[in-house]
């Protein structure tokens, strides 16, 4: 049988995918640096000290990339499986 084309693809999954793509990855940054930023003033409410702006600035930086890299993964890693579970229920509707 023959594999279905993109065109035949609903439009709402590949909305679902633009979202999936755009918004996670950056709502992922948002939230790694909110969480770096709230880490760090933690820190330094518990020890007393204060850090200086740029290794409070690198903090951030680095909690908004690394949230952002997780946001990709798992956001590929949904593609991949919603893209395989189509497949397998399209082979089993065209096997009946």
């Amino acid at each position: 049988m023959t594999e279905p084309s993109r065109a035949r693809r609903s439009p709402g999954l590949l909305r679902a995918y633009q979202v999936l793509g755009i918004v996670v990855p950056l709502l992922g940054a948002l939230i790694g640096g909110l969480l770096a930023h709230r880490s760090d003033a933690a820190y330094e409410r518990d020890t007393g000290k204060v850090l200086s702006s740029g290794t409070e600035r690198g903090d951030v930086i680095a909690g908004a990339l690394s949230g952002f890299m997780l946001a990709v993964l798992i956001a590929f890693l949904v593609i991949v499986v919603v893209g395989l579970l189509r497949k397998l229920v399209l082979r089993t509707r065209s096997d009946r």
